[in-house]
């Protein structure tokens, strides 16, 4: 696997939410100390239910690994949908036009405005997404994927929907469940547990996407601690003491 120059360039904008940022360190942090063991390269995230916010949270994920100086590779695992339902896939291979080999590995790599980033489309939606995902074809892009990048991101469907994520398992080093509060209910979440504890030691946890401010200054309460406002309120009561 080379880096591809024949794909279109494909926009990726981190987002400038700064809450969404935060969260999102604290995930690189948790991937850097997978990565210190060995083959702990490549993430596999799947939602627990409809509208979770997988592809955001990937989206977001794989930028910031590759603005921390890492090689990284996002894949769209996702190839039920077609194109028009997608927030990135423009009219170029894809990853399911290479798993029915009408398309060669490094074909299907594209670069991206994000300097150390490289997207893998889904290509034309497919009904036998299982069976291309169980094929030796696929087997052998992850495997070139995690020897050629630092990071090699999956974005996948939910696991509560259709099996597609729980197929690829196995051929990837961790994988983590995104819900959304609010909209991912108990059962789901049971169940999406249920599916990835049959590999436990892969098991990276759980991603809580669209928290309420609120929500999340109770769990990191000094979470914005250099933001230049508050650094500004430190240093008045500081000065107040003082006197």
């Amino acid at each position: 696997m080379s880096d591809s120059k024949q794909g279109e360039i494909i926009s990726l904008y981190q987002s400038e939410d700064r809450v969404m940022n935060d969260a999102i360190d604290r995930i690189v942090i948790k991937l850097y100390s997978y990565k210190e063991k060995p083959g702990k390269s490549s993430i596999l995230l799947t939602g627990c239910g409809p509208g979770n916010g997988t592809t955001s949270v990937a989206i977001n994920l794989a930028v910031a690994l590759a603005g921390a100086g890492w090689k990284t590779l996002l894949t769209d695992a996702d190839m039920r949908k077609g194109i028009k339902y997608k927030r990135l896939n423009a009219n170029t291979a894809g990853l399911s036009d290479y798993l029915e080999d009408t398309a060669d590995i490094n074909s299907i790599i594209c670069p991206t405005n994000q300097p150390n980033l490289h997207y893998v489309m889904c290509g034309p939606p497919k009904e036998n997404t299982v069976r291309l995902l169980c094929s030796d074809r696929m087997q052998r892009f992850v495997k070139s994927a995690q020897n050629a990048y630092e990071f090699v991101v999956f974005d996948c469907p939910s696991i509560t929907i259709v099996p597609d994520a729980a197929v690829l398992l196995p051929a990837v080093d961790c994988a983590a469940l995104v819900l959304s509060l609010g909209v991912t209910a108990k059962k789901q979440l049971a169940q999406a547990k249920a599916e990835v504890s049959k590999y436990a030691d892969k098991y990276a946890g759980i991603i809580v996407n669209r928290v309420d401010m609120r929500q999340y200054a109770r769990a990191f309460p000094r979470y914005d601690y250099f933001e230049e406002d508050e650094l500004r309120k430190t240093h008045r009561r500081f000065l107040r003491k003082a006197k």
